[in-house]
């Protein structure tokens, strides 16, 4: 006997969207000896994962891959005023954490440690910042957009809170923090893509540069 399920299709995708984080820890592991190497090949596994995923979408669910391409002076505001917004959200968050565990504020903070830790940086890296970050914005922005709405959610603030959860999600590796602090600026962000008529290209210059400038900043911190 054959049950229809409403939704079923939409429903697989959202837990494919979680595939490039097991995907990408797996193939993280077979590279372990080479991760500590460079950013580069910290990067590799979750570069390979979203590839993956992104070519299955383009062959079989291209309309999930669907944004505009929008260019406006306007918007480029909306990304520098995005890009201070999550830099101060995550601070606050982050020094919010140390004063609840320690009840005293830091007299320091660690820029992205996950940059940090790397003794060389080249144009390789930054590049593999910049690629990663385009396929993030591709599988966590757009396509998590279209997939709710294929789900029958139309309303933004919804959108916007579950798109955020998402993306939060997949930065549970960095631990809790993290995760919080990628809550907030996935809300951020998201709201950047709606405000700039769905178009990927701002979120993805935003989050790009806002990547970039905490990795100078990492180095600033290796070099004192």
């Amino acid at each position: 006997m054959n049950i229809p399920i409403h939704y079923l299709e939409s429903i697989l995708i959202l837990c494919a969207m979680f595939f490039p984080t097991g995907l990408g820890s797996n193939i993280g592991v077979l590279l372990n000896k080479y991760r500590s190497r460079s950013l580069t090949h910290s990067l590799l596994g979750m570069l390979i994962a979203y590839s993956v995923l992104i070519a299955i979408l383009e062959v079989s669910y291209a309309s999930y891959l669907k944004t505009s391409f929008t260019i406006k002076l306007l918007y480029f505001i909306y990304v520098v005023v995005c890009m201070i917004i999550c830099y101060f959200t995550e601070l606050l968050i982050g020094v919010g954490e140390f004063y609840l565990k320690r009840r005293q504020l830091p007299k320091r903070v660690i820029v992205h440690n996950a940059y940090s830790q790397y003794r060389h940086v080249g144009v390789i890296d930054y590049i593999a910042v910049i690629a990663y970050v385009i396929m993030e914005e591709i599988v966590l922005r757009t396509v998590m957009f279209n997939l709710f709405r294929s789900l029958g959610i139309e309303s933004y603030v919804a959108l916007i809170l579950l798109i955020a959860c998402v993306y939060a999600i997949n930065h549970i590796s960095f631990g809790i923090t993290s995760c919080i602090q990628k809550f907030f600026s996935g809300i951020v962000l998201t709201m950047l893509y709606i405000v700039t008529e769905k178009s990927l290209i701002y979120p993805v210059i935003a989050h790009g540069a806002y990547n970039i400038f905490l990795l100078i900043l990492s180095r600033q911190r290796r070099l004192k």
